[in-house]
């Protein structure tokens, strides 16, 4: 067990649990009284990237910017290395459809709407798998403890079948809100929002990380929607700045006609325009991943008191 396991002891799951050397949580741990975390503003201990309390917005954002200055192997190199395989892939498929060269006049092809399908799925389930390893970058560098790459993956690897679930259905429900309502669809992208890292920091099931996820972040269902997309919003600013070489070299490599949509993009340019995006991917990804992951850890710490647990864990990890 470790000190990321809930209050109500550790959740059964298939085989034993990897071995930790994390502390765990007193049995029977219950709600923190009220006014617990006001004390702690000005002398709560500081182990890591975020002092052990719960967080303000401005806290939370910059944490996440000092895990990428601090450990910008284990967060930009984790990114890099899925933001190629995803960038690759488009690249592939893009080739093989044709879509570079010959575009379909309709926008639309029978084989273009299976690949894109494919290309989504991909990248969902790679993502998940990046977020899941981001994760516990941060959990480690909140209690300043610096993890290898190998052993992030020696990690990880166990949860990659749950991994893949988790990230099949917090991809697709939300869609699926969406079509039938905004708001439900809102709603769903908010009440998963912990799913991932409930995973892979309490070594859950994909059902048991669900419900985790529902029972987090609902009670501060309007803070966490806000803060993610601010996250959101950040990244999106910085994504497109690092990804203006790229579209200014699209720009001015496209040949055809623009006022019917019939254009052509030459190799090079998709190229250059694929490596922009991977730039981009990789520096923001550990932005959005990490605000998210710290979000949860600050919901834990709200509800659960889970910074006694981190600021024990970081005593063990000094010692």
């Amino acid at each position: 067990m470790s000190e990321w396991t809930s209050p109500g002891g550790p959740s059964p799951q298939a085989g034993p649990p990897p071995q930790s050397d994390w502390t765990t949580p007193p049995s029977g741990w219950g709600a923190p009284p009220p006014g617990w975390d006001r004390p702690y503003a000005a002398t709560a201990p500081r182990p890591g990237i975020i002092p052990l309390r719960p967080l303000g917005v401005g806290e939370l954002l910059d944490g996440a910017f000092t895990a990428m200055r601090r450990y910008p192997r284990a967060t930009l190199g984790l990114s890099a290395m899925v933001a190629a395989v995803q960038q690759l892939l488009g690249l592939v498929v893009d080739l093989a459809t044709n879509n570079i060269a010959t575009p379909d006049s309709t926008g639309l092809s029978g084989v273009g709407t299976v690949s894109g399908v494919f290309v989504y799925i991909v990248n969902a389930a790679l993502g998940a798998v990046l977020v899941g390893m981001l994760a516990i970058v941060i959990g480690d560098a909140v209690i300043g403890r610096t993890v290898a790459l190998g052993d992030v993956w020696r990690r990880v690897r166990p949860l990659l079948l749950p991994l893949l679930g988790a990230a099949f259905l917090t991809s697709v429900l939300p869609v699926f809100g969406l079509v039938a309502l905004i708001i439900g669809g809102v709603i769903l992208w908010v009440a998963l929002s912990f799913t991932t890292p409930a995973l892979v920091l309490e070594r859950l099931t994909v059902r048991q990380a669900l419900r985790r996820s529902w029972r987090l972040a609902m009670p501060a269902f309007w803070r966490v929607l806000g803060v993610r997309l601010l996250a959101m919003l950040i990244a999106a600013v910085v994504s497109a700045i690092l990804s203006l070489p790229g579209v200014i070299a699209a720009i001015s490599s496209v040949t055809g006609n623009l006022s019917t949509g019939n254009v052509q993009l030459s190799v090079g340019a998709e190229i250059a325009v694929r490596l922009s995006a991977l730039v981009a991917a990789t520096v923001t990804a550990p932005i959005t991943a990490g605000v998210l992951a710290l979000l949860y850890i600050d919901r834990r710490m709200r509800a659960e008191a889970l910074d006694v647990a981190l600021a024990r864990a970081a005593e063990t990890a000094a010692e």
